[in-house]
């Protein structure tokens, strides 16, 4: 009995993930940049929409980290005013 439920959670969260791909692929083959990765050597249909989304995340980390800072030396300004 707990075989069968591992099995079919296993298969729902096989479904899931290969939804959540296919919608990355969809997403990033509409990005110019899309084929220049893809024609990589080594970059297949699932890596290249990956690196896109990483990429985004270092991004927007990046940014967070820069905002961060301006806000800490605008915080510095007003303390010594």
């Amino acid at each position: 009995m707990l075989t069968l439920e591992a099995i079919k959670v296993l298969r729902e969260t096989n479904k899931t993930l290969f939804a959540i791909l296919t919608q990355m692929q969809n997403l990033a083959t509409t990005l110019p940049e899309y084929w220049v990765v893809r024609a990589t050597k080594g970059v297949g249909a699932v890596l290249a929409p990956k690196l896109f989304v990483r990429s985004a995340l270092f991004a927007e980390w990046a940014c967070s980290l820069s905002l961060a800072y301006e806000y800490r030396t605008i915080e510095f300004m007003l303390s010594i005013i």
